[in-house]
């Protein structure tokens, strides 16, 4: 039976997202964007979702060599947009599940960012952190992963130029705290966290900004961390 038609199933969805699989999606993730710097130089050209299909290899082979299979890793899985409705059909970028319900996944969605020129921000506002919003995915989940693949430096300017682009639509995007960096998450460094109150449903999301560095070359970041610590 599916999710959204089993007897407690009443109105819109809700589903909380156990943090147990939040903490492992957000460390597969980061032990993958490692893995995916050590092994490939990326240009300002790159196309996000190529970017993509090598982070979810990226993370595979992390599963594989760890033997850790706590969660699955789709890539580009077809979902639901209206779970009441079987004709609104999305894809979600990333998506991770633990059980047999498709409907119970923590989405990931995926955006270019540049440091310089035109920042892209006004686009992952729009067209990421809004599907949430929107509840084009997660509608009604209480949790949800937004991937800024940085291409170009500063690294800073392009988080930096992500916060103004959020402040400058928060009546749009229904921030309810601003934008705030998570402290302690796997010694992860540019890891942010907003609140929002979802269109449809009424209910409160909490989406998880995962900054990905993949203007530094991969080398120049193992020296920087490496006299960092002398």
């Amino acid at each position: 039976m599916a999710y959204y038609k089993q007897t407690h199933y009443t109105g819109e969805p809700s589903l909380s997202i156990p943090s147990a699989y939040l903490k492992e999606a957000l460390h597969l993730l980061i032990l993958g964007t490692k893995r995916l710097r050590e092994k490939y130089n990326f240009d300002v050209n790159e196309y996000e979702n190529n970017i993509t299909r090598k982070l979810v290899a990226a993370m595979h082979a992390e599963q594989k060599a760890s033997r850790k299979y706590i969660i699955r890793v789709d890539i580009f899985s077809g979902t639901l947009s209206d779970p009441t409705s079987s004709t609104q059909l999305s894809e979600i970028d990333i998506r991770f599940t633990w059980d047999n319900y498709t409907e119970r996944y923590l989405a990931a969605e995926a955006k270019r960012l540049f440091g310089k020129g035109a920042s892209l921000a006004g686009p992952y506002v729009e067209e990421g952190v809004m599907d949430f919003i929107d509840g084009k995915y997660s509608r009604g989940h209480n949790r949800g992963i937004v991937l800024g693949y940085i291409l170009l430096e500063p690294i800073g300017n392009a988080i930096t130029s992500v916060k103004k682009a959020l402040e400058n639509r928060r009546t749009k995007t229904n921030e309810i705290p601003p934008i705030d960096k998570v402290q302690g998450c796997f010694n992860y460094s540019q890891m942010y966290r907003s609140a929002h109150t979802q269109k449809v449903t009424g209910e409160k999301i909490i989406l998880y900004h995962m900054f990905v560095d993949l203007a530094t070359p991969a080398i120049s970041l193992i020296l920087t961390l490496c006299l960092s610590k002398k």
